[in-house]
């Protein structure tokens, strides 16, 4: 890419170094700069003490990047340099921006008495030749401009719901309306706008998934694809210049190379997609989980519509409540333990018929850190799914331990709803 479509992400606080926000406002901008086509080059952040932002400035102005965005350090505290760094770094003073210290004021008068102070009042200034932002859900004004070796800036202030809101204003004025943001970046970049596609896959570790697309991961041409990894899914990004039709004859190459573990794109979830499976065959499913201590029903059950494919669930994790909620057997149980397969299918068949559903799955397992023997290591788990056949199909898994108690529940999770899709698709089990 030419230099003119680079661009850096620049986040400022005492607060995102320690640890006590999160920086969302890099990814939002991030996804952001893409779309539009410009490649980011790096993002940095910097704390308030003094002189850093001027340093920083200095070094950036005349480098690789055409564009930054800067959040943060807009409030009305001492520690909020950012306008006056600016200011220096551009060789000008700080003016009032028409109107605003009149409404900072009146947004004072309501909740104080006397004139607002000064650091209060500096959210209305901006420096000199610098095109002021609204921020219509904060006090803290934006400003955009460019440095004195060409570095085009947009300053917006910290908080994600104001930056995004004056975001929403930092575009060119079209028709007496500034546009937003994205408006801006498309018309610096001079290209196509990149589109994004997101690719998910269940089942299968990140290197096989990797393996299948191998040669299209190394191709640097567009599309250009990358590959991430998480508890719950494999997903496979794809960024083109050729829009959703590339991204659609992607999405059939990419059935063809990973089959079935390929389960939806962009923002679907897994979950959404199980409700819609349900759902257009007009059926309904109930959950009877041991080692996952109800968060199955949870997940499910955070998608719009759930209500209509879901209406019971049960969490069994001791013996009597499997006996009496699930009518599992007691000499079941003595027999086999309850991390069994058998037990397993009496759970998912007892869950069936007490909730009078199409489909039924269950979970039984052991989530650690303590429980586990040789023959039942920590990790092990259970899943048994019955659908409206009476038919019932155990998997037996060994999951990964050294993700503690919570990872193992979170695996559980998802080779439970994957097993439910498969199902629902007439797929065999994996």
């Amino acid at each position: 890419m030419s230099q003119a479509t680079r661009a850096v992400l620049l986040s400022i606080g005492e607060e995102l170094l320690d640890g006590r926000i999160l920086d969302t406002n890099a990814v939002f901008f991030a996804q952001e700069l893409l779309r539009a086509g410009l490649q980011v080059d790096a993002m940095h952040t910097i704390g308030d003490a003094p002189s850093v932002l001027a340093t920083e400035l200095k070094r950036l102005d005349g480098g690789s990047a055409s564009v930054l965005i800067s959040t943060g350090g807009l409030g009305p505290t001492a520690d909020d340099r950012v306008r006056a760094d600016f200011a220096a770094a551009l060789g000008v003073d700080l003016e009032p921006i028409p109107g605003a210290l009149e409404v900072l004021q009146e947004l004072w008068s309501r909740h104080h008495q006397g004139l607002a102070p000064a650091v209060f009042l500096a959210q209305g200034f901006v420096p000199v030749g610098c095109r002021p932002l609204a921020n219509s859900r904060g006090t803290a004004w934006g400003f955009a401009g460019r440095l004195p070796q060409g570095l085009r800036f947009w300053c917006l202030p910290g908080p994600p719901h104001e930056c995004r809101a004056v975001w929403a204003t930092a575009g060119p004025v079209i028709d007496g309306k500034p546009s937003d943001g994205a408006a801006a970046l498309v018309d610096l970049a001079g290209t196509a706008p990149l589109e994004l596609g997101l690719f998910h896959t269940v089942g299968r570790p990140e290197s096989w998934v990797e393996s299948q697309v191998a040669d299209l991961m190394q191709s640097h041409a567009d599309p250009r694809m990358g590959i991430v990894a998480s508890a719950d899914k494999v997903t496979l990004s794809v960024l083109t210049h050729g829009g959703r039709a590339a991204l659609d004859e992607m999405a059939t190459l990419l059935k063809e190379r990973l089959g079935d573990v390929l389960w939806g794109r962009d923002e679907e979830t897994l979950v959404s997609v199980i409700v819609n499976l349900l759902a257009a065959r007009g059926q309904t499913v109930t959950f009877a989980e041991s080692c996952s201590g109800g968060r199955i029903s949870a997940a499910l059950t955070s998608v719009p519509g759930a209500s209509a494919v879901m209406g019971h669930g049960f969490v069994t994790y001791s013996n009597e409540a499997k006996e009496s909620m699930l009518r599992v057997s007691h000499e079941l149980l003595l027999t086999h333990g309850a991390v069994s397969s058998p037990v397993a299918e009496a759970m998912a068949m007892g869950a069936k018929k007490q909730a009078q559903s199409d489909w039924a799955v269950s979970v039984t397992g052991i989530a650690g850190p303590g429980g586990g023997t040789a023959e039942k290591p920590v990790g092990l788990v259970y899943i048994a799914i019955v659908g409206p056949d009476g038919r019932c199909h155990t998997a037996r898994r060994k999951l990964w331990s050294r993700g503690g108690r919570d990872g193992i529940q979170r695996q559980t999770v998802r080779d439970a709803l994957d097993s439910l899709r498969r199902g629902l698709l007439g797929l065999p089990p994996l």
